[in-house]
């Protein structure tokens, strides 16, 4: 508790031998020490918060002097002025106390048989006291906290620490103020009121860390409004959690301050130390990821004893799929992220994007990790699932991704790539390629952005295996379709759809004009008129042959532009 004028009046001797004669508004006024005037200049050498004795001596009769001394000391921010009287003057001028009272500097009158050494020795006594008693608090403040830290406590034990100092409810919430402890129940979920927005100034408590209030509302605690101290945990200049403070009992004094800072920076070194865990565990992670997909073994048992280690047992059937996310280097380099701290950050929210839509629907029964722009899952094969069943639980994720993707970073395009099963470690690399194959020969028969499984590529897996090859696909084009193409745009008709359609129905007309929405006779005029184009008779096993060859290969080819 700090040392105000009002305290200094009740402190023997001065309780029984003083009185205040001006400037009671200001009794609140903080004393930080004790001096004596022995000469009119003793006011250029003040700091603020000094009481001041005097007897006057040194301004006999001169008023203005006197008056001026007053305006002086409330210039320096003195804390207040004690006159003896009785000795060189029998009261406190008249004049003193007006303009003391006109600019609100505590005066008191002391009786002159009361020795200087005698006033001032309690309240210096009560000044050393106060900074003993602050040095005693900072130790053992100062011995909890660095206890916590070394042993490595989480932010749970560092608020319950802080609550029993404060005597108040602490919280400690993620960059999005999700809860992650709280000392008490009710605190996890509160709302913003509006009012006292000026209280949003920070107020630093020390280079790295500062805080600052606000008023909030907690519906589990009632509906009166509380005040909240929030302190941003920042590291690597990045926001990462908030420690919070509910004024609920008392508002937070000035020694209350060093527990928070304490506090704060215990939990800050934690969240730094658990940072740089994970950051281990990642590397580790990827590595093993790494190892794995390019067959860089030559015992299986080494990858089984190193995936042990982290808890992943790949001794069960997975099936690895990819997340690639386009233009993601790029992006980084576009940023002017030198030191990588945008990357970091950027690269975690999209594995967390990917980690909570992989969450929603198995229940943490994956393994994930980054290759390049390139995010590699082990799905795991369960019995009964088929692989339409995974790709359809693949699709959903992707979409989910794709959709908060776009919406977070609209710059970066997102494709999604599912290898066939691998039934032992040794044919997870072959799930690998087959999962990059899909992505790249997704992206060039339906172009952009594709969701798609291996298995699906059907005999495009073929056709687009000859082009990596340098085959020239335009080459293979029948002219009957280069005839019914060239029909189309020269009459504005559509008998390429009509075909492509006719050909998916194996020949049906009626179910092809069923799909195309027109009569069952116009179908049966549009079939006549690609005969009469292409000059083939479809009909014919080997004809419809090659023009379903010659549609994929047309497609391909119009998707490689």
């Amino acid at each position: 508790m700090s040392l105000t004028i009002e305290k200094v009046l009740r402190i023997s001797p001065m309780r029984n031998h003083a009185r205040l004669v001006a400037g009671k508004e200001k009794i609140s006024n903080q004393v930080t020490g004790v001096t004596i005037i022995e000469s009119p200049d003793i006011v250029n050498w003040l700091r603020g918060g000094e009481l001041l004795f005097t007897s006057l001596y040194p301004f006999q009769e001169d008023l203005a002097a006197e008056q001026e001394l007053i305006v002086k000391l409330v210039e320096k921010e003195a804390s207040g002025l004690i006159v003896k009287v009785h000795r060189f003057v029998d009261e406190v001028p008249r004049e003193i106390i007006e303009t003391a009272n006109t600019f609100q500097l505590p005066v008191i009158a002391l009786e002159g048989d009361i020795r200087y050494v005698d006033a001032i020795h309690p309240i210096m006594a009560e000044l050393f006291n106060k900074q003993v008693r602050i040095l005693n608090y900072y130790k053992e403040v100062h011995d909890r906290f660095t206890s916590l830290a070394l042993a490595g406590e989480g932010p749970s034990e560092v608020i319950a620490s802080l609550e029993e100092l404060i005597d108040n409810p602490v919280a400690v919430y993620d960059k999005n103020y999700n809860c992650l402890a709280a000392t008490q129940e009710g605190l996890c979920n509160f709302e913003e009121t509006g009012e006292d927005n000026c209280l949003y100034s920070p107020i630093n408590m020390n280079k790295q860390l500062y805080f600052y209030r606000r008023t909030v509302l907690y519906p589990q605690l009632g509906k009166k409004p509380v005040r909240q101290v929030v302190v941003p945990i920042k590291y690597l200049n990045q926001l990462h959690a908030y420690l919070v403070v509910v004024e609920l009992n008392r508002s937070l004094e000035k020694l209350d301050m060093i527990s928070l800072e304490h506090a704060a920076t215990v939990i800050c070194l934690e969240m730094v130390k658990r940072m740089a865990v994970a950051e281990v565990e990642r590397r580790f992670k990827n590595d093993l990821i790494h190892d794995i997909i390019y067959a860089r073994f030559s015992m299986p048992e080494i990858i089984y004893e190193r995936a042990g280690m982290i808890g992943w047992d790949l001794r069960k059937p997975f099936r690895v799929v990819i997340f690639e996310i386009e233009n993601l280097n790029n992006y980084i380099l576009d940023s002017g992220d030198k030191e990588g701290i945008i990357a970091q950050k950027l690269k975690g929210e999209i594995s967390s994007l990917i980690t909570n839509a992989l969450f929603g629907l198995l229940n943490g029964n994956y393994i994930i990790g980054n290759h390049s722009e390139s995010y590699i899952v082990f799905y795991p094969v369960e019995d009964g699932h088929s692989d339409a069943d995974d790709l359809l639980t693949i699709k959903k994720i992707g979409q989910q991704v794709k959709v908060k993707l776009e919406k977070q970073y609209p710059r970066l395009n997102l494709s999604v790539g599912m290898g066939s099963t691998a039934s032992y470690l040794e044919e997870l690399p072959r799930s690998y390629r087959e999962a990059k194959d899909a992505i790249a020969f997704g992206r060039l028969i339906h172009g952009g952005e594709v969701v798609v499984g291996f298995q699906e590529l059907g005999v495009y897996r073929i056709l687009c295996q000859l082009v990596e090859k340098g085959w020239k696909p335009e080459e293979f084009v029948p002219q009957a379709l280069h005839d019914l193409i060239a029909y189309d745009e020269q009459y504005n008709s559509n008998l390429l759809q009509t075909l492509e359609v006719l050909l998916e129905c194996n020949g049906n007309a009626s179910k092809a004009a069923k799909k195309l929405y027109i009569h069952y006779k116009t179908m049966l005029y549009r079939i006549e008129r690609i005969k009469a184009v292409t000059g083939l008779d479809l009909d014919n096993r080997e004809n419809r042959l090659e023009l379903e060859m010659g549609l994929k290969i047309y497609h391909l080819v119009k998707n490689r532009r």
